[in-house]
C-alpha cells in the first residue's frame, strides 16, 4: 500500500541528532530542513499488515495460517490478553539508503542528517499504518497492544523471514532480508500488534532493560524510547 508523508517532524530529527534543549544554529537548521525536503522528495513510503488468529503452543504462538512460531517470554507476555495479531512491514524504499550512501561520501554531515530524516520517515510510516490498525479494530470496539518487532526483548531476530513471507512483502512492498537479517531496504521495520478487548497501557519501565537492542539503541542514545514512538 503506497502511502504519503506530507511532513517529516522537526523535533524527532533533532532527537536522532542528538540535539535536546539546545540551540540550534541558523546554518544547521537550514541544512536540515533542506534535508527534510529532499527526503520527502526521495523517499517512497509502502506498508502492508494483515490480520491472524494465533494459538499458544508449548513451543511459541502460532500464527495461523503461515509457519510463524513467535517464540521468547516478551512476545508471550505481549500477547497475553490477544486472541488475533496483526503482522505488518513498512520500508520508505531503496532510493533513500542510495542517497544517505552517496552522501556519506561527499558530505558527511548532509548524509548523517539525511539518516535521520529517513528514520524519522519510517517511523511516521509505522505510526500511520498503526493507526490505521487502531481505528479499524475500534469500529469492532477492540483495542490493539504497541507494535512489538523481532529483536525485541527475547523474540528472535529471525522471525523477520517468515513474517516477510507470509505478508509477500518483496512482491507487495520490495521489502527482503539478507542472510545476515538485515532489512533491504534499511531504513523498513516488521512488528507485530496484539488485538484486545480492553486498551492496553504504556509498557512498563523495564521494556528497555529487557530488550536485546538495549546496548545500541538508537532511540536510547537520542534520549527517548521505541515505546514512545509505538504508541499514539
Amino acid at each position: 500500500m503506497q502511502q504519503i508523508i506530507p511532513q517529516l517532524s522537526y523535533i524527532d530529527i533533532l532527537r536522532y541528532l542528538g540535539y535536546r534543549n539546545t540551540a540550534i544554529p541558523k546554518a544547521l537548521e537550514e541544512l536540515i530542513k533542506s534535508c527534510m525536503e529532499l527526503t520527502l522528495q526521495t523517499i517512497q513510503p509502502k506498508s502492508i499488515y494483515h490480520r491472524y488468529p494465533i494459538s499458544v503452543l508449548s513451543e511459541g504462538i502460532a500464527v495461523s495460517g503461515t509457519n510463524i512460531i513467535l517464540k521468547g517470554k516478551s512476545i508471550r507476555n505481549h500477547l497475553l490478553e490477544s486472541k488475533e495479531i496483526f503482522l505488518l512491514a513498512g520500508t520508505i524504499g531503496i532510493e533513500m539508503d542510495k542517497l544517505i550512501r552517496t552522501k556519506m561520501v561527499s558530505s558527511p554531515d548532509e548524509g548523517v542528517i539525511l539518516d535521520s530524516c529517513a528514520t524519522t520517515a519510517i517511523e511516521m510510516l509505522m505510526d500511520q499504518t498503526e493507526n490505521s490498525i487502531r481505528d479499524l479494530c475500534s469500529q469492532n470496539e477492540e483495542s490493539i497492544t504497541w507494535r512489538f518487532s523481532p529483536g525485541y526483548g527475547d523474540l528472535p531476530l529471525d522471525t523477520h523471514i517468515n513474517l516477510l513471507g507470509a505478508l509477500d512483502t518483496s512482491r507487495k512492498i520490495g521489502l527482503t532480508v539478507s542472510r545476515s537479517l538485515i532489512l533491504i531496504p534499511s531504513k523498513s521495520v516488521t512488528a507485530i500488534i496484539g488485538v484486545t478487548k480492553k486498551v492496553i497501557k504504556i509498557p512498563p519501565q523495564d521494556h528497555c532493560d529487557t530488550c536485546s537492542k538495549n546496548s545500541d539503541c538508537v532511540y536510547k542514545k537520542a534520549g527517548f524510547s521505541c515505546s514512545n514512538q509505538s504508541n499514539a
